[in-house]
């Protein structure tokens, strides 16, 4: 384990909704309410609003986050805990944590010294496991030049910094409990590091192949199987194996994508530089879409409203039983626990 920096702990509560209400967004803080689940998350880089949406792309309610980059918001990529609070990656080279308990609009907000990011719209990737949540780090000018994952920790203890010998773009917690973290200080952007999110150990590199890494990877899921699922710039959703094989691949006809999650469902949610929302599934054999980043068609990254589930093995809803068995091949299973989860004999 490299070695661990603390930071002092600054603090910051805002009124998410008397903030929307000065800006003319959201509800006032009486109107707040919890997640629901199966709805889905996206956060708008350029004016720093949150706003919870139906899978048919009808808004629940909106959230406004503090500015800790002068004007220009930068509101990155988002999750929720496993408390069911939603933790964001808000700003770009002073960031801050900002977590929102939903039920009551109020947002915290915390710091860690030389956390920062390159200033790139689709960089900033956040993830959560037990009580901690995990941000990458990268170099970048003056306080910012350390680099590599940060953890803090929603229970109290200490926030550190570890995987110092690279700088990363985006990360997330697998379906398998795994930290798994695209490389932003290399083109192509191919390879992933997983960590052992309690140990804070280097596990083993994941090198996608050309077909993968050559697409310039944004953001990355992970099911429990260790199916990697990438949403690239040049508009594709692929997914790979254990070893970074490409598996299968689908072009939403949508370019420059961001970030991408997955649930419990196996539904696949993707986000985009002009605000478009995509839904597909783990076969990526269909998609849905809807307009995210509001009138202006900002950039967005996105999250389901309920946290994947660490063990979960995702299975897409209402797909014919003729595509299921190339489905749980997908998703690392053998033929005998196939026949035997479709009822087969």
């Amino acid at each position: 384990m490299n070695c661990f920096r603390l930071s002092r702990l600054r603090a910051i509560v805002t009124p998410a909704a008397a903030i929307a209400a000065a800006l003319g967004l959201g509800a006032p803080a009486s109107d707040a309410a919890s997640l629901t689940p199966g709805n889905i998350l996206v956060s708008n880089l350029n004016t720093g609003v949150l706003t919870e949406f139906t899978s048919a792309g009808a808004v629940v309610q909106t959230f406004a986050f503090p500015d800790f980059s002068g004007g220009f918001n930068d509101l990155r990529d988002i999750v929720v805990g496993p408390d069911g609070d939603v933790q964001a990656y808000n700003g770009t080279f002073t960031p801050q944590l900002s977590t929102l308990a939903p039920s009551t609009g109020t947002i915290t907000s915390r710091a860690f010294g030389g956390w920062s990011t390159v200033n790139n719209i689709s960089y900033g990737g956040i993830g959560a496991f037990g009580d901690g949540v995990f941000v990458t780090d990268m170099a970048t000018a003056g306080a910012g030049a350390p680099q590599g994952i940060v953890r803090f920790s929603t229970s109290g203890g200490a926030m550190v910094r570890f995987g110092e010998a690279h700088e990363y773009q985006d990360l997330t917690i697998g379906g398998d409990g795994l930290l798994y973290a695209l490389r932003g200080d290399l083109l192509p952007n191919s390879n992933v590091d997983v960590f052992d999110p309690t140990s804070f150990s280097l596990l083993r590199t994941i090198t996608l192949d050309a077909t993968v890494g050559g697409a310039d990877v944004r953001g990355i899921a992970v099911s429990a199987a260790g199916t990697l699922f990438a949403a690239a710039w040049n508009g594709s959703v692929y997914a790979a194996d254990l070893d970074g094989n490409f598996l299968n691949s689908r072009s939403t006809g949508v370019n420059d994508l961001t970030d991408i999650d997955l649930d419990d469902l196996g539904r696949l949610v993707v986000g985009s530089r002009f605000g478009d929302v995509i839904l597909t599934d783990v076969t990526l054999a269909s998609q849905t879409s809807f307009a995210g980043g509001g009138s202006s068609g900002d950039t967005i990254h996105v999250a389901f409203a309920t946290p994947l589930s660490v063990g979960v093995i995702p299975e897409p809803p209402s797909l014919a039983l003729a595509t299921m068995p190339a489905l749980l091949g997908l998703l690392g299973l053998g033929w005998r626990r196939r026949r035997r989860l479709l009822n087969l004999g």
